[in-house]
């Protein structure tokens, strides 16, 4: 349903976008405004041309035709009974977070009552499925983009979610800066919020959901920002075949770089060594993920201190079991 729902509100927002070069298409010598070229360029169409052509089109009024049609033609989607299953007495694993896994591990036992078995923390998450594969492990967490991600290119896979974790399961992403810099932060959130006002933040996020996010070229600017990667969450963060940093989290802020008129470098660490070259002055800035509606888990994590400062969120995720059909 979380996906349908992306759907139908990409669908608004881009009939929106055709309407606006509608009325742009009745006056002569008008420019096209910078925000809905960047928009289409989020969606993966490099100009308006593009875009009718992907779509069969040969005038925007075809096109807009075309994406009120779209929503009326889905078909209705039959809502599938999910496979009973719950965490009670399984190896549960995730990537290894501030938390130790005792620590995890009490959140759990102790705070939830839900009586898992044990709690497994891996360095990275291929390590972390292998070890499901080899049946070290029960139960995989990780975020729904990536759990989604991994269960497209491995039909064995099954995903689901203990009802028990509802309250706890979501997970906010942030950019984090040096708490010394704080005109960075209200830089940075300044850029969140017009991609939120402009569609472009949804288009990415869609895209990001659809496994059709779209490469964007480099900005080149006279200031550099760098910034943090691990690639250990595809398709949020991840490296491609030639160990490029790509996905959702270079895409957008690629466009924040272009918002703000910074060229960015991408410098890829490990998850252990991030926050350590922030605070030596390596990179600028890092992605952050936190539990967004958690207190207990917050302090277990650890997250807030003086030395750093968080933006706004800018993408929400929710937490998704991963287990052999």
């Amino acid at each position: 349903m979380r996906k349908f729902r992306w759907v139908r509100r990409l669908l608004v927002f881009t009939l929106s976008i055709v309407l606006c070069l509608t009325n742009f298409a009745f006056a002569e010598q008008v420019t096209i405004p910078e925000e809905v070229l960047a928009t289409l360029q989020a969606m993966g169409f490099s100009d308006i041309e593009s875009a009718m052509q992907a779509y069969g089109v040969t005038s925007i009024d075809e096109l807009l035709l075309l994406l009120q049609q779209a929503e009326t033609m889905m078909p209705a989607q039959e809502e599938a009974v999910p496979e009973e299953r719950t965490f009670d007495g399984k190896v549960l694993a995730t990537m290894e977070m501030e938390a130790s896994a005792e620590e995890i591990y009490t959140f759990f036992t102790e705070l939830l009552e839900i009586p898992i078995q044990d709690f497994i923390c891996y360095p990275t998450v291929n390590e972390a499925l292998m070890a499901l594969k080899t049946g070290k492990v029960d139960t995989l967490l990780s975020m729904d983009a990536n759990a989604t991600f991994m269960a497209q290119m491995d039909p064995t896979l099954y995903l689901y979610m203990d009802p028990r974790l509802r309250d706890y399961n979501d997970i906010s992403f942030s950019m984090v800066v040096l708490a010394t810099n704080p005109e960075l932060c209200q830089e940075l959130n300044e850029a969140i919020a017009y991609l939120k006002e402009n569609g472009i933040l949804d288009a990415l996020t869609m895209a990001m959901i659809k496994g059709t996010l779209a490469e964007i070229p480099p900005y080149e600017a006279d200031k550099t920002l760098y910034v943090g990667v691990t690639g250990d969450i595809p398709p949020i963060d991840y490296v491609d075949e030639s160990g490029m940093p790509v996905g959702f989290n270079v895409n957008l802020m690629s466009q924040i770089g272009v918002y703000l008129g910074y060229k960015i470098e991408f410098v890829q660490l490990s998850k252990n060594a991030i926050i350590a070259a922030l605070a030596s002055g390596k990179i600028d800035v890092v992605f952050w993920q936190e539990q967004s509606l958690s207190p207990e888990m917050l302090a277990l994590l650890g997250v807030r201190s003086d030395a750093i400062i968080s933006t706004d969120p800018y993408l929400i995720m929710s937490i998704t079991a991963i287990e052999l059909k």
